[in-house]
């Protein structure tokens, strides 16, 4: 078995299967965001309904609840695929290759909808990463390298902060809509968890291989 291979558990097709194996853990990623989006949804039609009046309709209802079943089986059936594929690739790079596609497509996303608040929401992200990459390639003291992985960790939840607070001062200032600012804090609780996960388990296995380099 070659190297590569035999490092990463790979199949024959090591690239094919790495493609397909980070794409799915990047689908489960977004499909996390459904639930997300009804949120949402389900708020501005309260506020609509507390602005009019009236009660909530029967079909809405249905409406919500059917949805509600969709998204959970998407989920499971996302999560199904995800590792049901891991097996032909390695789950830690597949799982951090899955996480940036699915993260950088939600930053792009937000961008269409409003730049100011996706750079105050998506600025943590690199320097997180940065933090991270530094204590698994670089420091060499346990201590430094516990210190900085803890940091990049609250990096990463600054960036809630760092929503709320640019958020509150663009409405304060009649520069973002009540409907925006929901979007983005809805989507920053949700937005770093797949890359927080896969920091961490980066960090867990770069603590197994140098155990295994010291022996």
């Amino acid at each position: 078995m070659k190297q590569p291979e035999k490092r990463f558990v790979l199949s024959e097709k090591p690239a094919f299967d790495f493609i397909i194996s980070s794409l799915a853990c990047a689908v489960h990623n977004l499909t996390l965001m459904f639930p997300v989006g009804l949120i949402y949804s389900f708020i501005m039609y309260m506020l609509l309904l507390c602005g009019t009046g009236y009660d909530i309709q029967h079909h809405s209802s249905v409406f919500y609840l059917s949805t509600g079943f969709v998204c959970a089986f998407l989920i499971l059936f996302s999560s199904w695929l995800k590792y049901s594929t891991t097996h032909m690739a390695s789950y830690h790079t597949a799982q951090i290759t899955g996480s940036i596609i699915s993260t950088i497509f939600m930053v792009i996303a937000l961008t269409f909808i409003d730049w100011r608040m996706s750079l105050s929401a998506s600025w943590v992200l690199p320097v997180s990463c940065a933090s991270t990459w530094l204590s698994v390639k670089v420091m060499r003291s346990e201590l430094w390298r516990t210190l900085f992985i803890v940091s990049s960790y609250l990096v990463l939840r600054l960036g809630i902060v760092s929503v709320a607070m640019t958020g509150a001062f663009l409405y304060a200032h009649d520069s973002l809509s009540a409907n925006i600012f929901i979007i983005f804090l809805l989507t920053a609780s949700r937005l770093y968890d797949p890359l927080e996960v896969s920091l961490q388990n980066l960090a867990a296995h770069s603590n197994v291989e140098r155990i295994r380099e010291m022996k």
